[in-house]
């Protein structure tokens, strides 16, 4: 999740449990206490993100404390009988964990069932087949495009590093297994081995994290460096090398608080991350732990010791659980998001959760001994699993979506043109045919509308700097430049088959979130300075001109910036009229260049609104001066008419006279409630190249 990307936080799986088991750690107060500060950085984040910015770093304290626990356990057991017992090491896994995990997901998704709409309801099962089978970190990073993850956040975000734990923990014991065989029981191998993790995922991740990737932040692959730092620890602990004392214990504790605190109080969600940043929280508590491991004196392990830091410790792996769907679900529930009041009341609600999870499953469940032998956890683990995988699907498959009516596709489009010159306009108004219902032949299905988006969108090109990709017509004598933001991108499906329909050679230069206009644009929710975009809008322009176009067709967002930019939202109009003339000044001086203007932004989430209104598609229609401001329309075309280039208004494709629709015919029009669905905008290639033609012949 939006990192307001917003994201789930993350619980060590490895928590110490309150059953005596065999091979159980001996409890110690200083980990205890740091997995309560570690849950309460994460729950303060969610809730309070503008107090505490960089909360999310508990998830990387929680896999050190992890991977420290578990090797720990598994090097002892080695020591102890020279080998590893998979079957017993995976039963104390699912002894565990899966109660808890279980009733969370249950509970969530009938809560789900009550609050949400069908087509989030059914996205929300999908989430928690993945998440049952431990692959949510896989389906989230396929899933996540960044800025165009508008809708709500899963409910079951957060158990993408409950998955990126278990997946290591299913790997880490088999390869301590293979290592003993092949190296005939040298254990000292264990920590090159440690060390070869680290090297290779940290880099993966360092390269992952600068490229933008998804995978950086969920794959385990860019993770695992953070569990075997803990491994590490563990292993040099258990064999006494380095040991530390005194003084020194004191300050590598203090050094450990200091770049945990400092990371949760200075990153932000536009830190690059996890990467080589991720390094700090990380190296930060395994000092703490380092310190800790040597006796409980010290003010740090006295304060970690502290009953209430004890308490909150000790629920930390319910409170995980049950914060994040919580938040999810009652945000959903408040038709215009929570105020401060009712995030405390949700807080509120996410602790009685945990303490009654914690005493009725976690505790009551560990204690069950009818399955104490390791292959009878191993199976019904296996069957429970199954269950919660399988029944989510079926129950999806049986969530309406559309009426049952099938309607007619419309015929080739009206592209007549009643002014080619600036602004252009067609002689037909409005996107064609309304249905009133939703019919059963959509082209793309409700629930898959979320991923309806241009290619440019995940293959690259909309990258951190200044980033050119290609299409059209690949040997075109005529040039098309497609430049500005996420709404440029948009356009990408219409004009790209338009180019190669019309033979010209077609670029595209963007990114997300950041217009193509000489204005500040602040970072994310904050009013703090976002150098990346303040560097792709100085390098944008040189970089365009230097493809020589003949036209370039310049799109922004500037509906969302005035109303969600810290930046903008005092003085827009002045500064949006500075900043978009300049930027228009210096294109015009060596290139033809259209202007697209604002693209209506609804009312309401198309998936959404559709599902819940499948017999009344005009409930779901909004009025055309509440999609777009009629000063904001005045605005772009009062630009486009002083620096002398094209003006094109996209309202009369997708509007009629006073309304906005959704659907048109048998095509769900957005993907989201500001953004062209990639189907409706390939739909639109002949009125856009007819745009085009109209506009490279004004400027030759």
């Amino acid at each position: 999740m939006s990192r307001r990307t917003v994201v789930g936080g993350a619980y060590p799986a490895a928590q110490v449990e309150p059953v005596r088991i065999e091979h159980q750690l001996p409890r110690r107060r200083d980990i205890q206490g740091l997995r309560a500060v570690a849950v309460m950085l994460v729950v303060i984040y969610h809730y309070f993100p503008q107090y505490l910015s960089g909360g999310f770093i508990g998830v990387d304290v929680f896999f050190v404390i992890s991977g420290f626990l578990i090797s720990l356990l598994l090097f002892k057991e080695i020591e102890r009988s020279g080998r590893i017992s998979l079957s017993a090491f995976y039963a104390r896994r699912i002894r565990r964990l899966l109660p808890a995990a279980f009733v969370t997901m249950i509970g969530t998704a009938m809560a789900a069932a009550l609050i949400v709409g069908p087509v989030q309801l059914v996205a929300v099962l999908q989430d928690m087949a993945w998440t049952a089978v431990n692959l949510a970190n896989f389906h989230f990073q396929q899933a996540t495009t960044g800025y165009f993850d508008t809708s709500e956040p899963s409910p079951f975000l957060h158990f993408w590093s409950l998955a990126v734990e278990e997946q290591y923990y299913l790997v880490w014991p088999l390869l301590l297994t293979i290592v003993l065989f092949v190296s005939r029981n040298r254990k000292g191998i264990f920590i090159w081995v440690l060390l070869a993790i680290i090297i290779g995922s940290l880099s993966a991740s360092i390269v992952a994290t600068n490229a933008g990737a998804p995978e950086a932040y969920f794959s385990l692959g860019t993770r695992a460096w953070e569990l075997a730092i803990g491994g590490v620890l563990a292993y040099v602990i258990l064999h006494r090398r380095f040991v530390i004392s005194g003084r020194l214990r004191t300050g590598l504790s203090w050094v450990g608080v200091s770049a945990v605190a400092g990371s949760a109080l200075f990153f932000t969600d536009v830190t690059p991350f996890p990467g080589w940043t991720a390094a700090i929280p990380s190296i930060g508590a395994a000092f703490i732990l380092w310190a800790g491991s040597y006796g409980a004196g010290g003010a740090v392990n006295r304060l970690l010791a502290l009953r209430p830091a004890q308490f909150i410790g000790n629920i930390s792996y319910s409170l995980y659980l049950w914060h994040w769907p919580v938040l999810v679900l009652g945000s959903a529930f408040f038709e215009d998001g929570p105020g401060k009041l009712q995030l405390l009341v949700l807080a509120f609600i996410s602790f009685v959760l945990a303490i009654g999870s914690y005493f009725l499953v976690e505790r009551r469940l560990g204690r069950i001994r009818g399955f104490a032998r390791s292959r009878r956890v191993l199976v019904v683990g296996l069957a429970v699993t199954l269950v919660a995988s399988s029944t989510p699907l079926v129950a999806s498959a049986f969530v309406p979506q559309s009426s049952g009516e099938i309607i007619a596709e419309e015929g080739p489009p009206n592209i007549a043109l009643s002014s080619a010159n600036s602004p252009i306009t067609f002689d037909a108004q409005g996107p064609g045919i309304v249905p009133k219902v939703v019919p059963a032949n959509l082209r793309i299905p409700l629930d898959e509308l979320g991923n309806d988006l241009a290619e440019v969108f995940t293959n690259g090109c909309y990258a951190a700097t200044v980033t050119v990709c290609e299409g059209g017509d690949p040997n075109g004598k005529t040039k098309i430049v497609l430049a500005g933001d996420s709404h440029a991108g948009q356009w990408w499906p219409a004009v790209e088959r338009a180019a190669r329909d019309n033979g010209w050679k077609l670029y595209i230069v963007g990114k997300n979130g950041c217009p193509l206009a000489n204005v500040e644009i602040s970072q994310g929710a904050t009013s703090d300075e976002w150098p990346q975009c303040a560097m792709w809008q100085r390098d944008a322009p040189s970089a365009i001109l230097a493809l020589e176009p003949d036209l370039v067709v310049v799109a922004n967002h500037a509906q969302g910036y005035r109303t969600s930019k810290a930046s903008l939202k005092r003085g827009f109009t002045d500064k949006w009229r500075g900043g978009a003339a300049s930027m228009l000044q210096e294109l015009s001086a060596g290139s033809g260049v259209l202007l697209i203007g604002q693209t209506p932004t609804l009312l309401a989430d198309p998936a959404t609104c559709l599902s819940e209104n499948i017999l009344d598609v005009s409930a779901c229609s909004t009025p055309l001066d509440g999609a777009v401001p009629p000063d904001l329309r005045g605005l772009n075309e009062s630009l486009a008419a002083q620096q002398h280039v094209s003006y094109f208004d996209p309202l009369q494709l997708v509007c009629f006279d006073d309304v906005c629709p959704m659907i048109t015919s048998n095509v769900v029009m957005y993907r989201d409630s500001s953004h062209l669905s990639a189907t409706y905008s390939t739909q639109l290639s002949p009125k856009v190249a007819a745009v085009i033609l109209a506009a490279l012949a004004e400027h030759r």
